[in-house]
């Protein structure tokens, strides 16, 4: 373990950090650190809960690295892939074995065969007794009398005996080497068990409390609370959890909710949208808007206002968004946290998102990275309401206010009633902020009505606009790279019609 350290210690290791998670792994290290070997003391257990793919196996990983970054023995096992072992102990003990094995010394493993013959005896005897009693219980058999056929001195008692023999051997041996690692502690980490049966996973939890309950071990146990709760009550009935969770588990660690930004950028990078991106805008296909600063009739007057060029400023940033890639990532970021997608969906999400932009980038059609987004996040988050959609064809309001809005007027209300507020998060405007609405920008359409200038908030709205051609008008005050001219002919509706078309092909795929 160090005795000092700074942050940039770990650059390294968090390179690849998309969470934003580097600080609480560091101080989550550097805390159990301290539970070092102290005589009569305990083992120490924590969980890490979080919900299923919110990011508990990053967190691990990161976990070990610090950890043996600052010399500390540490070792990390997916229990959910060892449950075809009928005792959790077995892998448990092994993992701790290559931290232990030292020049050809191993732990003690006759406690292994111990307990898988006094289980296997055991076992074996319960089940011939069941099936005398089944079998003969018309003739009179009396269980009694077959108990004690088998249950004997030589099969229960020595056996147990002999358990109990090795697995003292076992805890003084775990003793006496966690003594010797006096500045350290020694650490197992417990990845996915909130994946396993819920008797494997409680039987983790007595695992560790009645072998490995020795001064100088960390167990930190990944896990979803609710999960664990849920196997607990399985198998005992309605308990009172938490006092039974105080009995394994010292502390336990809420890991915080990920940054779905950090999290889509890096979905983004690791993907090959990029190149189908790329291919669409070589093509002359992207369609993305802009606002057109310096026209000298429709938004000049309003940007340069006797000197005043602040909102010149702000146009030119909300410009700068103003590409696939910033759009996709923003607001893949916003729908997933509107629709409570867990890391693992939002990658899932993000694959289909991908196939769709690989079937546009093969055809001839325009590529729009709001519909895009908006349509296979809408589908994956909510089929009922994305079919509904479908059938909107013009809208008075933001599209994204007229779905979800808490209000009575939302689609989502409509569809779940007052289990609609619950059911969906507000829409994020840290995230994805309000574009600049060209009406408040432009002389021509500061003359228009009070509606026209909040109907935009977001440039999905503009295939969702009542009086279609108005958006095609304002080609004075909006830039779309020339995609579209004012006297295009753009049938929105088609449009939107296609994009579900390809999404509904694309849910075919696993």
């Amino acid at each position: 373990m160090v005795d000092t350290w700074t942050i940039h210690d770990y650059d390294e290791i968090f390179k690849d950090d998309k969470l934003n998670i580097k600080s609480n792994v560091i101080d989550f290290a550097h805390l159990i650190e301290q539970d070092t070997y102290k005589t009569s003391s305990t083992s120490k257990v924590y969980s890490l809960s979080a919900k299923f793919g919110i990011g508990k196996t990053f967190f691990c990983n990161k976990l070990q690295q610090v950890l043996a970054k600052d010399k500390v023995k540490v070792g990390k096992l997916n229990i959910w892939e060892m449950d075809f072992y009928d005792n959790p102990f077995i892998p448990i003990l092994a993992e701790l074995n290559k931290l232990y094995n030292n020049k050809g010394k191993k732990l003690p493993a006759k406690i292994i065969d111990s307990v898988s013959k006094f289980s296997s005896k055991t076992l074996a005897s319960l089940c011939e007794i069941s099936a005398k009693v089944a079998s003969n219980v018309a003739l009179g058999v009396d269980a009694t009398e077959v108990c004690k056929e088998k249950f004997t001195s030589e099969t229960i008692y020595d056996d147990y005996n002999e358990y109990q023999r090795y697995l003292k051997e076992l805890k003084d041996q775990l003793t006496k080497w966690s003594s010797k690692q006096s500045d350290s502690p020694i650490v197992i980490i417990i990845d996915e068990l909130d994946r396993c049966k819920p008797d494997y996973a409680v039987k983790t939890l007595e695992v560790l409390k009645h072998f490995f309950d020795v001064p100088g071990f960390v167990f930190v146990l990944a896990l979803d609370e609710e999960q664990l709760k849920n196997s607990v009550q399985t198998l005992f009935g309605t308990i009172d959890y938490e006092g039974y969770k105080r009995k394994f588990i010292s502390n336990s660690f809420m890991l915080p909710e990920p940054d779905r930004l950090s999290f889509a950028e890096y979905l983004y990078e690791k993907s090959e949208i990029k190149s189908y991106i790329e291919k669409i805008q070589q093509e002359k296909r992207e369609l993305v808007f802009m606002v057109d600063i310096y026209n000298s009739f429709y938004c000049a007057h309003t940007y340069s206002h006797h000197g005043d060029f602040s909102k010149e400023e702000i146009a030119k940033r909300f410009n700068l968004t103003q590409t696939s890639e910033s759009i996709i990532k923003r607001y893949f970021a916003a729908y997933s946290e509107l629709f409570g997608f867990s890391l693992r969906k939002m990658e899932q999400v993000f694959d289909r998102l991908v196939l769709f932009v690989k079937q546009i980038s093969a055809g001839k059609e325009l590529f729009s990275p709001d519909l895009a987004t908006f349509l296979i996040c809408l589908h994956e988050g909510d089929t009922e309401i994305f079919n509904h959609v479908k059938n909107i064809d013009n809208c008075s309001i933001g599209i994204i206010e007229k779905i979800f809005s808490h209000t009575t007027n939302s689609v989502a209300y409509s569809i779940y009633k007052e289990t609609a507020f619950k059911k969906f998060k507000t829409f994020n405007r840290n995230i994805a902020p309000e574009v600049i609405d060209v009406a408040a920008y432009s002389y021509y359409a500061n003359r228009q009505t009070e509606q026209l200038q909040r109907i935009i908030q977001d440039n999905i709205d503009r295939f969702y606009k009542e009086n279609p051609e108005n958006w095609m008008y304002e080609q004075g005050a909006i830039k779309n790279r020339n995609i579209l001219s004012y006297n295009s002919k753009f049938d929105k509706e088609k449009f939107k019609e296609n994009y579900c078309k390809h999404i509904d092909f694309i849910a075919h795929f696993d």
